[in-house]
C-alpha cells in the first residue's frame, strides 16, 4: 500500500460540497497572506506533503495520523450525506462518528498547529522559569544534565542555564 504523503488540512469529504461552475467543479481559494486567489480541483485543494507524517527511524514517515483522519472521514461520510439532505441522523454511534469528524475538522488545520505550538512553548517557558527560581528544583535539573551528559557542567554554564 502507498505510504499517504499528499495530506489534506481540510478533507475532500468536505471541500466536494464548495465546487463551483467558474471554473466547472474547482474550488476557489483565498490566500489571507499574499491575497491571491486561486482555484483547484478538491484533490488539490487544501494539501500538503507529510503535513500530519513524523520521522521516524531510518528516515521512514510515521503516517498513522492520516491514516486515522481516513477512518474518521469514512465513517463520517454517510452522515455528513444525511445532514445535507437535511435529516438528523439516527443512532448514538453515528452521531459520535459525526462529532468526531467535526472536532477534528477544528484541530487539524495549519492555524490550529501554530496556536498549539506557541501555546507549548509558553508552557515550556514558564516552566523553565519557576525550575531556575527554585534551588532544589534547579538543583535536581542541572544533576540529571550531569548525569546525562556523563560529566559535570561547570559554575559558568549553571549560571548560563538558570539565567
Amino acid at each position: 500500500m502507498p505510504v499517504p504523503k499528499r495530506q489534506h488540512v481540510i478533507p475532500i469529504l468536505h471541500l466536494k460540497h464548495f465546487v463551483g461552475d467558474n471554473p466547472k467543479g474547482r474550488v476557489w481559494t483565498y490566500d489571507a497572506q499574499t491575497g491571491a486567489a486561486h482555484s483547484a480541483i478538491p484533490d488539490n485543494t487544501a494539501v500538503q506533503s507529510h503535513f500530519y507524517s513524523a520521522e521516524g527511524d531510518g528516515g521512514i514517515m510515521d503516517t498513522r495520523i492520516e491514516e486515522h483522519l481516513g477512518k474518521v472521514e469514512s465513517a463520517a461520510a454517510p452522515v455528513y450525506e444525511v445532514l445535507l439532505r437535511g435529516q438528523i441522523p439516527k443512532g448514538s454511534q453515528l452521531r459520535a462518528d459525526f462529532a468526531t469528524f467535526l472536532a477534528l475538522m477544528y484541530v487539524r488545520t495549519p492555524a490550529m498547529r501554530r496556536m498549539h505550538g506557541e501555546g507549548y512553548g509558553r508552557y515550556l517557558q514558564a516552566l523553565m522559569h519557576s525550575h531556575a527560581l527554585d534551588d532544589r528544583i534547579f538543583g535536581r535539573l542541572v544533576s540529571g544534565l550531569e548525569q546525562e551528559r556523563g560529566e559535570p557542567l561547570d559554575l559558568e554554564m549553571k549560571k548560563r542555564l538558570r539565567k
